[in-house]
């Protein structure tokens, strides 16, 4: 049974275990529960990392592509020119700023995508 671990593991961490257990799923020799229990796995993980390890060759981390973007070219370039304009004024107070209404940029970019 592992000892303390933290309650949260950066990525890196993850990766770490993933490639230290690499050896013991290529080995063979230890069964799928062994491997969970050393490396504070349920076997279910350790069954993914096998099947990711035949599907792949490797367990290192593998980035995720972001999603495609909502908004039309037109649309990312005004909210590019909003938000530029909004840096500019941004130097007024924040009580200031806080306005809701046409002169707004909330107000502005809810009317863009009406």
């Amino acid at each position: 049974m592992p000892g303390w671990l933290p309650t949260h593991l950066t990525r890196a961490q993850l990766e770490e275990r993933r490639l230290a257990a690499l050896d013991w799923l290529q080995q063979g020799t230890h069964s799928y529960a062994q491997i969970a229990e050393h490396f504070g796995v349920s076997v279910h993980t350790v069954n993914s990392w096998k099947t990711r390890l035949k599907r792949n060759g490797t367990l290192q981390a593998t980035v995720a592509p972001a999603p495609p973007s909502r908004l039309t070219p037109d649309q990312q370039a005004q909210l590019r020119t909003l938000l530029r304009y909004q840096k500019l004024t941004s130097t007024e107070k924040y009580a200031g700023s806080c306005r809701t209404g046409p002169a707004s940029s909330a107000f502005r970019i809810r009317m863009i995508w009406a």
